[in-house]
């Protein structure tokens, strides 16, 4: 056989092959259509502006020198920020707690009923896991407000503050997603106000938030 007609019987039996892989690619394309997930939006990807807004409730701890009281407390926060790396968004956190009617522990008789609310702000960072597990960690300044029987507030120097947030957000539509997790807000004191020496918050929270 010559060397053109070698060359000829290549060059068809390459053509075949091109063309049955192409025709078993378009007999192919509906079934791999049907079995693939749906594509991830610009919308769903963590990327460009990030706002998270939350409430939550759960108890409440103020530590002075005499013990811990204890009572049912609400927390909030805000966050404005944007993504830095994918997943990974840098934010400014403002954050806070409340209670009321709390029994500080004393040396008396009578344990003095007090409302105490807390108020912080500083650099957080939010990282996502897969399935939009999320984890995000703020540390701040913050402070103090204790009113107590007599009605008059009593607010302590700034001092350590810090925001721990674990939690799951489930898409709604475009870029916006509600999710629930576990806080944990801890305040650090003076000792100033009331004796408190610091008050921390562990409980349940609920997010809307853009990313």
């Amino acid at each position: 056989m010559s060397a053109r007609r070698q060359h000829t019987t290549r060059v068809r039996r390459l053509l075949a092959t091109l063309g049955a892989c192409g025709w078993l690619a378009l007999r192919s394309a509906p079934l791999l259509a049907q079995a693939a997930p749906p594509p991830i939006t610009n919308d769903e990807r963590h990327s460009g502006v990030y706002v998270r807004m939350s409430v939550g409730i759960g108890s409440m701890h103020l530590n002075n020198e005499f013990g811990t009281a204890s009572a049912l407390g609400g927390s909030s926060s805000f966050a404005l920020g944007y993504f830095i790396l994918p997943n990974l968004a840098l934010s400014i956190d403002v954050f806070g707690t409340n209670t009321y009617k709390v029994s500080l522990p004393t040396d008396a008789d009578d344990a003095p009923d007090v409302d105490a609310r807390t108020l912080a702000l500083g650099p957080s960072l939010t990282y996502y896991l897969p399935l939009n597990f999320y984890l995000s960690v703020g540390p701040g300044i913050g402070w103090i407000l204790v009113r107590g029987e007599s009605g008059e507030p009593h607010l302590n120097d700034a001092a350590f503050a810090l925001d721990v947030i674990g939690g799951k957000e489930w898409w709604i539509g475009g870029s916006w997603a509600l999710g629930a997790g576990v806080q944990l807000v801890y305040s650090d004191s003076d000792a100033t106000v009331g004796g408190i020496e610091h008050t921390w918050s562990l409980g349940v929270l609920f997010t809307v938030t853009k990313n």
